[in-house]
C-alpha cells in the first residue's frame, strides 16, 4: 500500500520449474535419475513453458505416472505449442491446452461443463463440491462405476483426477482452498462456446439455439433472461455466485420459465421469493436435479412433481414454512438426494421404501398417525452420512423398529435418536425396546440419544464394537440411573452429557468390563457434564487411581452440577478446567490448568 514503484514479478527459472516438474510428475518419491531418457524430454518441455508455474504443474499432471518415451516426445513436439489464439483467449497457455487436448473424454465434458461457475468460486466446500458432482450426474456426465460403487464415488473420483492434472488447483499443501485458476477457467469458457452461457451483474445475455447451460448471479432479475427462448434445448439453468439477497419472480415469469424447459435436467429456483410452485413443474420429464432451497415462503410442493421419475436430487433446504411434502414423493423411484435441512416436515409420505437408491436423508419424522412408518426405512438400505429419527415416542410397534434395520446400514456415519415427550416414565420397558431395536452398524462415527426415557441404556451403546466411535452426546434421558460403559471406545474424543437427572454416582461402569488391557478412555480429549443435578460422586475403577483412566483428556468441564465433591486425583494431559456452579473445594486442585469460573 506504500507509495514505492511496483516491483513486477518476473519468471521461474528452469532449474527451479524442473524441481517443480519432477516434484508432480514422479509419483511414490521416484527421482528421474531413474528415467534418464524422460530426464531429457522432460527439461525440454519445462523450457517451453517459460517459466510459468501452472504450465508446469499441468504439464506434470497430464505426464505423471506415464512411463513411455513415445508419449513424452508426443508433448514436446505438439503443434499446439504453436497454436496462435485471437483476442480475449490469447492469454491461454498452449500447457493448458495440451492438458486439456489429452484428457481422457469423460474428464472433457466435466472440466468444460464447469465453465458455468464464476471465477474464484471455491470448490471444495463439502457443499460445493457435491453440488458439482450432483450436476455432473444430472446431465449425464459420470460414467456408471463397477459394481458396488457409487455413481457419486465416480464423480468424486473425477474430481480428484482434475486436481492430480492442475485444472482444479489446489492453493495450499493441505488442499484446503480448491478453485480453478482465472487461466484455466477462460479455456473452459473457450472450448465451451456457444453451448454455456455465464451472466453476471451488468451482463447482456447472449442465447442461441446452441446455448445448453445457463448459470446466474444472484443479482441477477429475470427480466434480463429476455431471449432465453432462443435455447430450444437447454439443458442447465443454475444459480451459482453470491447467496446474498434475494429476488422476486412473478407468476408469468416463472410458468414462462418452465415452458421453454422441456429438456432441462438441473434447474435451479432457488432464494427466488417463490411463493406458489405451479403444476407444470411436472412436465419436466427429463429433470434430474431440481433446487428449490431458501425459498422460505413457499408453503406446498404441488403433487406433480412427483412424476418427474428421472429425478435423482432435491434440494429443499431451509423453506422455512413448508411442513409437508406431497403424498406420491413414493413414485420418486430414482431420487438418490432429498435435502431437507431446516425444513419443519412434521411428518414423512408414505412409501419412502420405494426410493431404494436414496442417500441423502438428514432425517425422518415419526408422527400418531402413522407411528410405524419407520420400517419404511428398512428399504432405504443406501443412506449415507447424517440421519436423525425424530418422535421415537410415536413407536407403535417394536418390531417395526427392527424392519428399519438400521444396523445393516453401512454408510451412515452420524446418528441422532430423540424422544419428544415430556414424561417418559411410564414408557421406560417401551423406551429400551426401541433402543435395542435401533443398534447401527458399527461404521458409526457420531452418535447422540437424546430425550430416552429408559432406566439404563441398550448393551450396544458404549461397546467396544464400535471402534469407529468418535463423538457421543447423551441428552435429557432423565430417568437413566447408569451410565454406558463409554471407557470401552477406543476412538472416542469427545463425550458430552447433558441434563441426566437420574444420575447420582458415576463408578466402574463408566470406564468398561476390565476385560481389556488398555486405558479406559484412552483417546477421550473433551469431557463435559453438564446439568447433573443429583450426581454426588464420581469414582475411579479400584487399581487405577495411580495410571489414570484418562490419559489424553486436555479439556473437563463441569457445569450446574451442584452435588459432585471430587475430581479424579491424575489427569496428565489436562489443559483446560472449566467449572460452574460447583462445589468450591474443587478449586485449585488443578494448578497447572486453566480455571474458567
Amino acid at each position: 500500500m506504500g507509495n514505492v514503484p511496483t516491483h513486477h514479478l518476473g519468471e521461474v527459472s528452469d532449474d527451479d520449474c524442473w524441481k517443480l516438474f519432477e516434484k508432480h510428475v514422479f509419483i511414490n518419491g521416484a527421482r528421474s535419475e531413474a528415467y534418464q531418457e524422460l530426464h531429457a524430454i522432460g527439461r525440454d518441455i519445462v523450457e517451453k513453458c517459460k517459466g510459468v508455474p501452472l504450465a508446469v504443474k499441468s504439464l506434470a499432471g497430464l505426464l505423471r505416472s506415464v512411463v513411455d518415451p513415445e508419449e513424452w516426445r508426443e508433448i514436446l513436439n505438439s503443434d499446439i505449442w504453436e497454436l496462435q489464439l485471437q483476442g480475449n483467449q490469447s492469454n491461454i497457455l498452449p500447457s493448458l491446452w495440451l492438458s486439456y487436448h489429452y484428457l481422457p473424454s469423460h474428464l472433457k465434458k466435466c472440466f468444460v461443463y464447469c465453465s458455468i461457475f464464476p471465477k474464484d468460486y471455491v470448490m471444495n466446500e463439502y457443499k460445493k463440491k457435491k453440488e458439482i458432482i450432483l450436476l455432473w450426474m444430472a446431465e449425464g456426465l459420470l460414467q456408471s462405476g463397477r459394481r458396488g460403487k457409487r455413481i457419486e464415488d465416480v464423480g468424486n473420483e473425477y474430481f480428484q483426477d482434475l486436481i492430480s492434472r492442475s485444472l482444479f488447483q489446489p492453493l495450499s499443501e493441505d488442499k484446503s482452498t480448491i478453485l480453478m485458476h482465472d487461466l484455466t477457467h477462460d479455456l473452459a469458457i473457450f472450448v465451451s462456446g456457444e453451448f454455456s452461457c455465464r451472466l453476471d451483474e451488468g451482463d447482456k445475455a447472449k442465447f442461441s439455439g446452441k446455448t445448453r447451460h445457463v448459470s446466474y448471479s444472484k443479482t441477477k432479475d429475470l427480466e434480463s433472461f429476455e431471449g432465453l427462448s432462443l435455447a430450444k434445448s437447454l439443458r442447465t439453468f443454475i444459480q451459482s455466485g453470491s447467496l446474498d439477497g434475494t429476488f422476486s419472480i412473478s407468476m408469468p415469469q416463472l410458468e414462462r420459465l418452465l415452458s421453454i424447459g422441456g429438456c432441462l435436467r438441473a434447474l435451479c429456483l432457488s432464494n427466488l421469493d417463490i411463493i406458489i410452485l405451479p403444476d407444470s413443474i411436472g412436465n419436466l420429464k427429463h429433470l434430474r436435479y431440481l433446487d428449490l432451497s431458501w425459498n422460505d415462503n413457499i408453503k406446498e410442493i404441488p403433487n406433480t412433481l412427483c412424476g418427474l421419475y428421472n429425478l435423482q436430487t432435491l434440494r429443499l433446504s431451509w423453506c422455512g414454512q413448508l411442513t409437508r411434502l406431497p403424498n406420491d414423493m413414493g413414485n420418486l423411484v430414482n431420487l438418490r438426494h432429498l435435502e431437507i435441512e431446516g425444513v419443519p416436515l412434521e411428518e414423512m409420505p408414505p412409501m419412502m421404501r420405494n426410493m431404494k437408491d436414496l442417500q441423502t436423508l438428514c432425517y425422518f419424522v415419526l408422527c400418531k398417525r402413522r407411528g410405524s412408518s419407520i420400517k419404511e426405512l428398512g428399504g432405504l438400505r443406501y443412506l449415507s452420512g447424517e440421519l436423525e429419527i425424530r418422535k421415537l415416542e410415536n413407536v407403535e410397534v417394536v418390531e417395526d423398529v427392527v424392519e428399519a434395520n438400521l444396523r445393516d446400514k453401512r454408510y451412515l456415519n452420524k446418528l441422532v435418536y430423540r424422544w419428544s415427550s415430556d414424561d417418559a416414565a411410564n414408557e421406560s420397558t417401551r423406551h429400551g425396546e426401541v433402543l435395542d431395536a435401533l443398534q447401527p452398524h458399527t461404521n458409526v462415527k457420531e452418535l447422540r440419544i437424546e430425550g430416552y426415557g429408559g432406566e439404563t441404556f441398550s448393551n450396544w451403546v458404549g461397546h467396544r464394537s464400535y471402534t469407529n466411535m468418535v463423538t457421543v452426546c447423551l441428552s435429557n434421558c432423565h430417568h437413566c440411573c447408569l451410565l454406558p460403559p463409554f471407557g470401552q471406545l477406543p476412538s472416542l474424543q469427545n463425550l458430552k452429557i447433558y441434563y441426566c437427572r437420574g444420575v447420582v454416582r458415576i463408578g466402574a461402569e463408566f470406564y468398561g468390563d476390565g476385560s481389556s488391557n488398555t486405558k479406559p478412555f484412552r483417546s477421550l480429549k473433551f469431557l463435559e457434564f453438564k446439568n447433573m443435578s443429583a450426581w454426588e460422586e464420581w469414582s475411579i475403577p479400584e487399581g487405577r487411581e495411580d495410571e489414570g483412566c484418562f490419559p489424553s483428556l486436555e479439556s473437563l468441564h463441569i457445569l450446574d452440577c451442584f452435588k459432585i465433591g471430587r475430581l479424579p486425583d491424575y489427569l496428565p494431559s489436562l489443559k483446560i478446567l472449566r467449572l460452574r456452579k460447583c462445589p468450591a473445594r474443587f478449586l485449585g486442585r488443578f494448578p497447572s490448568t486453566s480455571h474458567l469460573p
